[in-house]
This record gives structure tokens, sequence and C-alpha cells, in this order.
């Protein structure tokens, strides 16, 4: 079998198994893993998202602000953002909030 041929049997199969591109393009899409909030977390995701800040979350929810600043920083965490514009971008895109 010739250079040519052999290195064409090869891209055949790196395309069969969705190897085929480096940059990805002919590889199947993989969905981010699902997030695990609990329902307090998303109460204070909601509420984030509607531009409360914590002292009005804490309010709305009867809950200290240290409590709803830890939740807040626990979003940040499993949401992998840093700041609170960052958090909504990245609960609508994973469909947490609508």
């Amino acid at each position: 079998m010739s250079t040519l041929q052999s290195t064409q049997t090869e891209q055949l199969a790196l395309h069969d198994t969705g190897m085929a591109s480096a940059t990805g393009a002919d590889m199947p899409s993989v969905e981010p893993p699902a997030l695990h909030l609990t329902s307090r977390q998303c109460q204070v995701l909601g509420l984030l998202c509607e531009g409360l800040p914590d002292k009005l979350i804490a309010r709305r929810l009867e809950l200290s602000h240290h409590t709803v600043r830890g939740h807040v920083q626990t979003l940040y965490g499993v949401l992998q953002v840093s700041t609170r514009m960052q958090a909504m971008f990245a609960a609508r895109r994973h469909g947490l909030i609508n």
C-alpha cells in the first residue's frame, strides 16, 4: 500500500471515530455537565438575576446577609464565574433561568 493510500485510510478511520479534526469541527458536540444546585441556591440565583443586591435577597428570603453572601460565592464556584453579571449569563446559558 502506498503512503498516500495509508494516510487516506487513517483519515477515514479517524473520521469514523469522530477524531478527524483537531479543531473539533467534525467531532460530536459534548453537553456541559449538569449543574446541581440546592433549592435555596436556585432562589438566591433567581433573585440575583433580577438584579437584587445581597441585602435585599437576604430580606426576601429571611436569611442573614452573610448566609446570602455564602450562597452567592458557592454559585460563583459552581458556575465558574467571578462576577454577578457573569453569573447571570452563565445561569441563562445553562438554562437555569429564562
